[in-house]
């Protein structure tokens, strides 16, 4: 099935798991765990077409991390101090809203954007061939409007077991495992790297291990730092 605009606006969710959709779809976190809806190194619209201009002005290639709450969530500039490295993860985005922002992309002509989106998709039950398809939608729009610029495709993460409700993680992985596949043949068939972001993280049974996030869907510290392994080769090549 290719992708369908509008999708955001569709009802799906039975009340019985609307607490999990509610979740999953925003990317929310308990207040226990601190909080991922934004990265520290994030910023708003003005600074960060101000912050990137610096960069390309100064010499420095300009870098940007594209996607939801996973990407919000990590502290990117350390991982290439020689490029301005531009957080644009934005909690509960799904691949339309990516899409519906990419002019905040493409005003900063980036030499590099780092693409990571899809499990908010998968929580608004979109099917995994929607998924992809929103994915190639941006990328066919990256394509058009920065043509010199690179792109790089990441997979979905696992989710692990302290993720309570629902069908459990043992269900959504499989899913996730489903997008993974379509989505690399989908990048190799148009010469893009792909990041396996699954396989760097997913335990022998294929979850989020405990030890690698706050509530199994999103990462702490020791999570983001194999995320950091798998993309620093990535962002130091230039």
């Amino acid at each position: 099935m290719g992708w369908k605009p509008g999708k955001k606006s569709r009802k799906f969710f039975e009340p019985a798991v609307l607490a999990l959709a509610l979740c999953l779809a925003g990317l929310l976190l308990p207040a226990a765990a601190g909080g991922l809806a934004r990265a520290a190194d994030a910023a708003g619209p003005a600074e960060v077409a101000d912050g990137a201009a610096g960069g390309a002005a100064d010499g420095r290639p300009v870098v940007v991390m594209l996607g939801d709450s996973l990407t919000a969530g990590g502290v990117w500039a350390p991982l290439n101090p020689g490029a301005r490295i531009v957080n644009l993860g934005v909690s509960g985005d799904g691949c339309e809203d990516v899409l519906d922002r990419l002019d905040a992309v493409v005003v900063l002509k980036p030499d590099l954007v780092v693409l990571q989106v899809g499990v908010n998709d998968l929580a608004r039950s979109g099917s995994p061939e929607d998924i992809v398809g929103g994915h190639e939608a941006v990328w066919r729009e990256l394509g058009r409007a920065l043509p010199e610029a690179r792109l790089v495709v990441c997979s979905l993460l696992p989710m692990g077991r302290k993720w309570a409700g629902g069908r459990g993680p043992e269900y959504y992985n499989r899913r996730i495992r489903q997008v993974n596949r379509l989505l690399q043949k989908a990048a190799g068939d148009r010469g893009l790297p792909f990041l396996d972001l699954y396989a760097a993280m997913a335990d022998l049974d294929g979850n989020l291990p405990d030890f690698a996030t706050y509530d199994g869907l999103h990462l702490n510290p020791r999570g983001y730092a194999i995320w950091y392994d798998v993309v620093g080769p990535r962002l130091r090549r230039f």
